[in-house]
């Protein structure tokens, strides 16, 4: 391990960050150097689930999860959704779901069982929307 690395090690053991942005494979790595702790995550957002999906790490995702005690709030993000986002969305969650569409049909509507659905006519009112969702979750 080269001396760099070592310190941002003991650099990031010393410190308690407020929030973390990384890959799994990294954040892994992280937890198993016990370099940082997430068994108290209030909030874990996956953004590019699909993409997870696709690349093959959907256990790093579980593990993930499951090396958080308690019931983190999840917000998961995906640029698209098919049957085989499904199953890995319900092992991921277990709390009841809020599912954003941008797009009013039928089909878009009915593609995930959830919750509460809220329609959405442009990105921004996407953003605005989510936003107040996730201040209503965490207060």
């Amino acid at each position: 391990m080269a001396l760099n690395t070592c310190y941002f090690l003991s650099s990031l053991k010393s410190c308690e960050p407020e929030f973390v942005v990384s890959t799994p494979d990294r954040l892994l790595d992280l937890v198993s150097l016990r370099a940082i702790d997430i068994s108290s995550t209030s909030l874990l957002v996956i953004d590019g689930l699909k993409k997870f999906l696709d690349l093959g790490f959907v256990d790093k995702l579980y593990s993930i999860r499951d090396s958080i005690s308690g019931h983190p709030q999840m917000v998961l993000f995906s640029d698209s959704y098919g049957e085989a986002l499904k199953p890995v969305m319900q092992n991921l969650l277990r709390r009841p779901l809020s599912r954003l569409s941008l797009y009013d049909s039928s089909a878009s509507q009915s593609a995930f069982i959830s919750q509460y659905v809220y329609f959405c006519t442009s990105e921004e009112d996407k953003l605005l929307k989510a936003i107040r969702i996730l201040a209503q979750v965490c207060a």
